[in-house]
Parts: structure tokens; C-alpha cells; sequence
């Protein structure tokens, strides 16, 4: 996993969305690592050895980062701390089954040039299968550096509105194996509303799309083919921040086990489903263990393991 985490400060149990001039309190606040450690953190639990090659920033919000990946047995060794503060901090409101964000990035592109260049480094030095990135423009540098290296590389789009609207985005596509994306973001990408015919113009840059849908499961295109997933109802949604990570980290956990898009799609389901029921990014997500159980009780082990 290459990326510059977050914290994500959470304030969920909202009785309603705020409103300009009121003032609405919160049952919970939560305070994490956030953004791509979420997924970092998502498959490490289920059993998959990661490698968490993150940038922060000199100051007390990277030090929250440190001890977050720590209690979580990810591995500090692949982290870079900035000679300067690098404060990006994500306000997250959660009501309505939904979540809202206010974030707060440091100078973005020098950020991430000093990230490709730490990544340049580990990738030199570190064998990996598999690398995951967020959909932005350093995946220039840093996709053909992973390819060099043997790796394949899966990416998410990561919410950034106008930046989905550019066309510099469709240059990047072609750069990687996976794209991870919701409705939403393959709107703003396609400017189609139509997920189906969505997903047909993302598969025409790239090999394998997958489009998360929320409560209405996910659908994959892969070689042609289209797979469509529904997944059960989940009640209550306690706190949708980080569920589409940790969709992505139980896909990831079926493709890279060889398993067939169909049911790496159920897996995804199955883990997002798991994070919305518990507050923070990652806090809900399942170990091996209890993905293995779920799996049993789904009849997901039919394939090899």
C-alpha cells in the first residue's frame, strides 16, 4: 500500500445533518488513521502481509498515524516522517446511514513527489506481489516504477471531484490492473449515470473495473464479462467511513488468491458490510478468522483457498 495517510476525526450517532447556524451534538468521537491506511489496516487483518509504504508529516497528527499503525501490526518500518509538518486531517459527520467529510491537505504535490521518491526507494529493496495506490497523478512515476519490480497494481479513485472530471485522470488508467471506484466518482469520470455503461467506458483504459454500490452490492467487468453482486441489508449503518476501503481489501483478498471475480466481489461485500457497522475507517473490519466463518456460512469455499 503507497499513500499519505489521514486522520480521520469521526463524530457519528448525528440525530441530523448539521445546519448553518445550529448546533447538532454527537454520541460518538473517534479519532484514527485514516484515508489509505484504512485498507492497509483492512488486510492486514485478514491475513495478507502488508507492506505500508506512507508518508506523514513531523507533527502530533503523524504521531497519531505511528501508534495507529502500530496497535494495528501493520509494520512502521516502510514509513517516511517529513522534515516538516504534513497536517492532512479528515472531518468525518456520519448520519442518515451516510458520511460527510471536511478534509484538510498539506501542499499536495510536493507531498506526493517526496512520497514517489520514498516509494522508489522500498520498491528497490522490498519484494511485494501486489501494490495499491490511490488514483492520483503520482501514479505516473509510481506505476511503472511497480511494474518494473513485477508487481500488479490496483488503484482507487478517492473522491476527488474536479480531479475525476480532468482528462489527465483517463492517462492513468492504462498504468494499472484494478480500478476501484463507486457510483459517484465513475459518474464524475464518465459523466454516464448508467453504472453498466460506466464500467464499459472505464474497461476500455482499463483490464478490470469494479464499482462499488453501496447497499446495492457491486458490479465488476473483467475481460469482457459483467458481474453483478448484491449484498444483504445492513441495519443499523453505524458509521459508513472507510466501508469502501474495506470493500477493497476483501476483493483483494480473493484476487490475489486466484478466486473468481464473482466471488472476490461477495468478499468485498461481505467486509464493507462488516465496516459500516462499527465507528471509524477500519475498526469494523473482520480478521481472517471471521471472514473464513462468514465465507462458510455464505458457501464462498467451494473454490480453493
Amino acid at each position: 500500500m503507497v499513500g499519505r495517510p489521514s486522520c480521520d476525526l469521526i463524530f457519528a450517532g448525528l440525530p441530523e445533518w448539521p445546519r448553518p447556524g445550529n448546533e447538532t451534538y454527537s454520541s460518538v468521537l473517534t479519532l484514527s488513521a485514516g484515508g489509505c491506511f484504512n485498507l492497509a489496516a483492512s488486510a492486514s487483518r485478514l491475513g495478507l502481509r502488508v507492506g505500508f509504504v506512507g508518508l506523514m508529516g513531523a507533527d502530533l497528527w503523524g504521531d497519531v498515524i505511528r501508534a495507529e499503525v502500530e496497535r494495528e501490526g501493520v509494520g512502521t518500518e516502510l514509513l517516511r516522517t517529513a522534515e516538516a509538518p504534513l497536517p492532512a486531517v479528515s472531518i468525518a459527520l456520519s448520519a442518515d446511514g451516510d458520511r460527510g467529510f471536511v478534509t484538510h491537505e498539506p501542499d499536495v504535490p510536493v507531498a506526493d513527489r517526496e512520497l514517489s521518491v520514498h516509494a522508489e526507494r522500498v520498491f528497490a529493496r522490498v519484494r511485494a506481489g501486489h501494490t495499491h495506490m490511490d488514483l492520483r497523478s503520482n501514479v505516473l512515476t509510481l506505476a511503472p516504477m511497480a511494474r518494473r519490480y513485477g508487481m500488479t497494481i490496483s488503484a482507487d479513485t478517492g473522491g476527488w471531484e474536479s480531479w475525476l472530471r480532468s482528462r489527465e485522470v483517463w492517462d492513468l488508467l492504462p498504468l494499472i490492473d484494478l480500478l476501484f471506484t463507486n457510483e459517484s466518482e465513475a459518474e464524475h469520470m464518465t459523466g454516464l449515470r448508467d453504472m453498466r455503461e460506466a464500467a464499459a467506458r472505464l474497461s476500455g483504459s482499463c483490464e478490470t473495473v469494479v464499482i462499488k454500490r453501496g447497499p446495492r452490492g457491486a458490479l465488476c467487468l473483467t475481460g469482457g464479462e459483467l458481474i453483478e453482486v448484491a449484498t444483504r441489508p445492513i441495519d443499523p449503518v453505524i458509521d459508513a467511513t472507510g466501508a469502501g476501503d474495506c470493500f477493497n481489501a476483501g476483493f483483494l483478498y480473493g484476487r490475489l488468491r486466484d478466486l473468481s471475480p464473482e466471488r472476490c466481489l461477495r468478499l468485498g461485500n461481505l467486509c464493507g458490510g462488516l465496516a459500516v457497522q462499527a465507528v471509524g475507517g477500519h475498526q469494523g473490519a473482520p480478521t481472517e478468522a471471521r471472514l473464513l466463518e462468514l465465507m462458510r456460512d455464505a458457501g464462498l469455499l467451494e473454490e480453493t483457498m
